[in-house]
């Protein structure tokens, strides 16, 4: 009987471990489903929209969406590196739920118009290090904003009026009151449908106006001009630290084969770091990307894989096993705090498009989902 009870136990253990890993596909498919519908929502639109953006839009058909992203947040990282985080808890006013932010675990905002001149919002930010030693603080934010509709919003800062601006249709803010001598910056990434800007809000703030060691008190108004003129700062307390993760931990490549060789494609900031191949248990000769326009580029005398293949780059490493040893698969997979999201298949000469994207809201959702669930 015990012999019996154990085989029995062992059975129902193996059932439940294929029982979450199914789940746990069904479920990333189903995440990706959605993201990729809230994604296309943001480009929905009654036509062209031309604009000066920071980079091309997510997921392009040539597989080179993922680079481009990583494009992106490098660029913003370049800006925001010393800024602080502009948005830690909401304190008063109106939110907005399900539009598009920069981010797709982002999207409620707080909100203000310029309507009867009450319509505003207030927020703490990060706090200001006890050490800080510059004249001025810069807080970044993910934001919209509206750029039809062109009217004045003030910002007060711990209750003074620091300064008022309004929008231009070519993205930029202008600063027409500025008693605090702060400033007000928007960063333009894309465009959604309506031609509206999707990218971050930094204030700028002298140090006379805040408290070291403590957070700010950002207030943003519109003024009354019986107008449906909007602007949005969005609730996330990570602005800031997802950008610099991106940069230090995110990758993308794409592989593209002609003839015997195999050409490599990333971010542009991967300038100048090695990267080596191994198809198929053969490894390549180490070599360093060379930046070419958007990307940074190598490339490798080297076979295509059937059964096997890695990408060591700056001592890190992807790695890929094809179970039917025909050098394709497509995985989706969520470790830790990171998405791997990997398509390989053999069209005309092989191709790969391979990503580890730090999304630790996956992990969060999925952790929670089964928790509640089972």
């Amino acid at each position: 009987m015990k012999i019996k009870r154990n085989f029995r136990n062992k059975k129902i253990k193996l059932m439940e471990q294929q029982l979450t890993q199914v789940s746990k596909a069904l479920f990333i498919a189903c995440f990706f489903l959605v993201l990729n519908f809230a994604n296309a929502h943001s480009f929905l639109g009654k036509g062209a929209i031309t604009s000066k953006t920071m980079s091309a839009p997510f997921h392009e058909g040539n597989g080179n969406g993922h680079i481009q992203e990583l494009n992106t947040n490098y660029d913003l990282y370049n800006i925001c590196k010393n800024d602080i985080e502009g948005y830690t808890k909401m304190l008063s006013g109106s939110e907005f739920f399900l539009y598009p932010s920069l981010r797709e675990d982002v999207n409620v905002s707080m909100i203000a118009r310029a309507t009867t001149g009450e319509m505003g919002f207030e927020f703490l930010t990060g706090e200001v290090p006890a050490n800080y030693s510059s004249d001025s603080v810069t807080f970044f934010m993910l934001s919209d904003i509206d750029f039809n509709l062109k009217e004045s919003f003030d910002i007060h800062v711990n209750d003074k009026h620091l300064l008022t601006f309004n929008s231009n249709e070519d993205g930029t803010l202008t600063v027409t009151e500025n008693p605090g001598k702060g400033n007000a910056q928007y960063i333009l990434v894309r465009r959604d449908g309506n031609g509206d800007g999707i990218g971050a809000f930094r204030l700028t703030v002298p140090t006379s106006f805040l408290e070291k060691g403590k957070s700010a008190k950002i207030k943003f108004n519109g003024h009354k001009k019986n107008s449906n003129c909007w602007v949005m700062i969005f609730k996330a307390t990570d602005a800031v630290e997802r950008i610099k993760k991106s940069v230090s931990d995110e990758a993308a490549f794409v592989v593209k084969q002609r003839n015997e060789t195999l050409y490599v494609d990333a971010p542009t900031h991967f300038n100048g770091k090695q990267v080596y191949l191994i198809s198929d248990g053969k490894k390549s000769k180490v070599k360093k990307f060379k930046a070419q326009g958007e990307m940074s580029k190598v490339s490798f005398n080297i076979a295509p894989p059937k059964n096997t293949f890695s990408i060591v780059y700056d001592g890190k490493e992807l790695n890929l096993d094809f179970v039917n040893g025909d050098g394709m698969l497509s995985k989706t997979d969520i470790e830790g705090k990171y998405l791997y999201h990997h398509n390989t298949n053999y069209n005309k000469g092989w191709f790969a498009s391979l990503s580890k994207l730090y999304k630790p809201e996956f992990l969060e959702t999925y952790d929670n989902f089964f928790d509640n669930k089972y």
